[in-house]
């Protein structure tokens, strides 16, 4: 809207200008020449070059490498412009002669070389300074361009970024969810149900609401609580293991499957439902001022083989952050001997 607005004022402003030199080319011919005439339409005729220069020299020749073309159009504007000023001053200097006497007639016409030799330099140099002017307007624009669109690609680039990292969810984890609950509902159907809702409810989740650049903290909130109950109902002896904190103070919005990576890498890593000591604390907190995310899990003895929970990984998650908050958040990871832990700090 705001590109239509600026060229369709430009365009007036052009046809004005153009418009108006009509006008005083004709005010000519037709009246007595006077010296703000000639100065008014100096300035006119200059205009109209450095646009000619500005809107179709420049981007139509000099740009496509027509170099010679652009050199022979500046100079033949130049010749126009030096005749049509030149034969202003004529008008002037024939009025002028008309009323001085033969001796002064003769004075005159030795000094008639000189003065044509101080025109040309006079009104050449104002000419070289108004095509200088309109150059420099152009390149400037050129590159202001240039680096609007790059800043707008840039944009692009960093959106289908942003989508493509969140839609590397891993198929493993819903074949092994649906697995899960159908054994549930086969044990204990009221349970299954239980479970069938907060799958539907996160596959609706990561489908539509994480399309959005921002969801409620409460969202995803829920869908970590989601996440986490499916995980339970494999083995119930291992929610005695899991400690969980949320406090909210304000219901901000985030982007979407922020914290999810890392409470999936908790669990993939953490093999509570196969080591005896394993445990996953959470914590998150929000308030005005930051978020804070804290998960620490086991790390067993020995490596064990086991399916990705989650395919975005911590790598592609903390590249994300650095996309979505520049400077304004703070990554720690501290891995020992047998607890991984990690620290997120977001400043709002």
């Amino acid at each position: 809207m705001f590109s239509r607005h600026y060229f369709f004022t430009k365009r007036i402003i052009y046809q004005c200008i153009l418009l108006l030199y009509i006008i005083l080319i004709v005010a000519l011919f037709l009246f007595e020449i006077s010296k703000t005439l000639e100065y008014l339409l100096m300035i006119v005729s200059l205009t109209l070059i450095s646009i000619l220069n500005y809107e179709i020299l420049l981007p139509n020749l000099f740009q496509r490498k027509k170099s010679l073309f652009y050199l022979f159009s500046i100079l033949l504007l130049l010749f126009l412009f030096l005749g049509i000023i030149g034969f202003i001053n004529f008008k002037i200097k024939a009025i002028d002669n008309n009323s001085i006497s033969g001796v002064e007639k003769w004075i005159e016409n030795i000094s008639l070389l000189k003065f044509i030799k101080v025109f040309q330099i006079k009104y050449s140099l104002y000419y070289i300074i108004f095509i200088c002017f309109s150059s420099i307007l152009f390149y400037v624009g050129l590159y202001k361009q240039k680096e609007i669109e790059a800043i707008q690609l840039s944009k692009e680039k960093l959106k289908a970024e942003l989508k493509f990292l969140k839609s590397q969810i891993n198929p493993h984890f819903l074949f092994n969810s649906l697995n899960n609950i159908y054994s549930t509902i086969l044990e204990n159907p009221s349970i299954g149900a239980e479970s069938l809702l907060k799958l539907s409810y996160m596959l609706r989740y990561i489908l539509y609401e994480s399309k959005e650049n921002k969801v409620e903290i409460s969202k995803d909130i829920e869908y970590i609580k989601s996440f986490i109950h499916l995980q339970i109902i494999k083995d119930d002896s291992i929610e005695r293991k899991i400690k969980t904190y949320f406090s909210i103070s304000k219901n901000i919005e985030v982007e979407p499957m922020l914290f999810i990576p890392f409470i999936e890498n908790a669990f993939k890593h953490g093999v509570i439902d196969d080591y005896e000591e394993g445990f996953i604390d959470l914590s998150l907190v929000v308030d005005d001022r930051m978020i804070l995310f804290q998960i620490e899990n086991s790390l067993p003895n020995q490596k064990t083989k086991k399916y990705s929970v989650g395919g975005i990984g911590i790598e592609n998650v903390t590249k994300r952050l650095e996309i979505l908050y520049n400077k304004n958040f703070q990554l720690e990871i501290e891995k020992l001997e047998k607890t991984y832990k990690i620290e997120l700090k977001i400043n709002l």
